[in-house]
């Protein structure tokens, strides 16, 4: 049990209700603006697969199966540096997160 000096002993029951564990949202929208798309994933690699699909429907609709071939490199980009830069000034995003309410970062309660 953890006493701080001076304090009751904090039991490790109450410790795990303010627990935090690592998250990860993926964004995708404009920059410098709130994202158009937000989720909320406990593996990075399942919030790289939503980002990347995300950006592949918003490069289909715009501009067609040409861009097909900037899904490897997007995949590569996310899982790396957590950023990817689309046209028309748009982005994706995988940003990790401690805090204790990972579904306040949800579009849809995923």
């Amino acid at each position: 049990m953890y006493k701080h000096p001076g304090s009751k002993p904090v039991t490790p029951e109450v410790l795990d209700r303010f627990a935090m564990h690592e998250h990860y949202i993926a964004m995708h929208g404009q920059h410098g603006c709130l994202p158009n798309t937000c989720e909320v994933f406990d593996d990075r690699l399942d919030a790289v697969n939503f980002a990347v699909d995300t950006a592949v429907g918003f490069l289909w609709y715009h501009y067609g199966p040409c861009c097909e071939h900037k899904h490897s490199d997007m995949s590569t980009q996310l899982t790396d540096s957590g950023y990817f830069e689309l046209p028309q000034n748009m982005c994706v995003e995988i940003t990790a997160c401690t805090c204790s309410q990972p579904e306040i970062h949800s579009d849809g309660g995923h």
